[in-house]
């Protein structure tokens, strides 16, 4: 035995590790307790210990052992040792290690050691960096959008995506399909939001609601969760159920946050990477202008094409672009000036 380990008190539960009523207790204490008998007896260990372990009612008293009723048999390391009528009491000895007990008892052939593969170890990993799984898919999303066609920031947005709801349902989370299919409504919606229905704003705020809902979801432990559903005595609490997947959802969302916020101040300036964002080319037509990032539309006036709350499209010179308003709503078809332009960031008020 280890030296802090202890054995014993092996009375008969059910599958939540509760007490059975009296009447099934008696009879399958009765068989429990006659099948650990026959087995420390061909195991060559004293019967009335065993015994001691399953049933309360037992009452021993043995070497070092002074068990009271009313309650099943427990033994130390230091107990378990003690030597009684010749020989060990229960275990032969002490030992630290594997290869503690292989010379002690001068084991022969090689040790095998258990460690995770294949999908093991990549449900593993992808539990380990779920926040920056969701940081690459969430700024991925949003340079996708920005950007024209379908590039690198949407393929790795998918993929990572997909990693990280396929690997936390390898490891055992709540990553199934129906959170899935909540994680894609969410996104259908915010791609209505911003393509279809732009400044309506409720389309957009009940995606991202069901898009960051079932990224936490997806990251609670199933077991955990059952536990707590069926209210078992041997769950964990709901801040300990939620602790990891809210701090790995908050990790995620900052740092998405924080390196959106620094794509859109500096992408524009690279002369590699400013094709990633709108205002690389506004239009798309024969008549269409070419906007370079360094070309300033200050100054220039157009007219709202969708409402502005705050964020929204105005129509300048039959170029549809992106733009937000300074400080109110603005409804559309309202005349509009643009007043900021710098680093993909124009800004709009009212004007006569």
């Amino acid at each position: 035995m280890a030296p802090a380990s202890v054995i014993g008190a092996a009375t008969v539960v059910d599958s939540l590790g509760r007490d059975l009523d009296s009447s099934m207790e008696g009879k399958v204490s009765s068989v429990q307790i006659a099948a650990i008998r026959n087995m420390a007896t061909l195991k060559g260990h004293n019967p009335e210990i065993a015994e001691a372990f399953a049933s309360p009612e037992k009452v021993l008293r043995l070497g070092p052992v002074n068990d009271g009723p009313d309650k099943p048999l427990t033994l130390n390391a230091d107990q378990a040792i003690q030597i009684v009528n010749g020989k060990p009491l229960l275990a032969k000895g002490l030992a630290t290690s594997i290869e503690d007990i292989i010379q002690q008892e001068a084991l022969k052939g090689e040790i095998h050691r258990p460690e995770p593969y294949g999908l093991e170890l990549f449900a593993m990993w992808v539990e380990r960096l779920s926040s920056i799984l969701i940081v690459i898919g969430i700024a991925g999303a949003y340079l996708e959008v920005k950007a024209p066609g379908f590039g690198i920031p949407g393929f790795l947005s998918v993929i990572a995506f997909i990693v990280f709801f396929f690997g936390n349902y390898v490891a055992g989370n709540l990553a199934g399909w129906e959170v899935a299919v909540v994680f894609a409504l969410g996104v259908i919606l915010v791609l209505l939001e911003v393509f279809v229905l732009p400044g309506t704003m409720i389309a957009g705020f009940v995606g991202m609601v069901l898009i960051v809902g079932s990224l936490g979801f997806a990251m609670i432990d199933r077991v955990d969760f059952d536990l707590v559903r069926k209210g078992t005595e041997t769950a964990p609490g709901v801040s300990e159920l939620l602790l990891r997947p809210a701090l790995n959802l908050s990790v995620g969302l900052v740092s998405a946050a924080v390196l959106i916020m620094l794509a859109v101040t500096y992408l524009p300036q690279t002369r590699m990477l400013h094709w990633m964002v709108l205002d690389a080319t506004v239009g798309g037509g024969k008549d269409s202008i070419a906007v370079a990032p360094e070309v300033s539309l200050c100054g220039k006036k157009g007219v709202a094409f969708t409402d502005l709350r705050p964020s929204g499209k105005v129509d300048v010179d039959g170029e549809i672009i992106d733009v937000t308003s300074v400080s109110e709503f603005i409804e559309r078809g309202q005349p509009v000036a643009i007043v900021v332009h710098e680093s993909g960031r124009i800004v709009v008020e009212r004007c006569a």
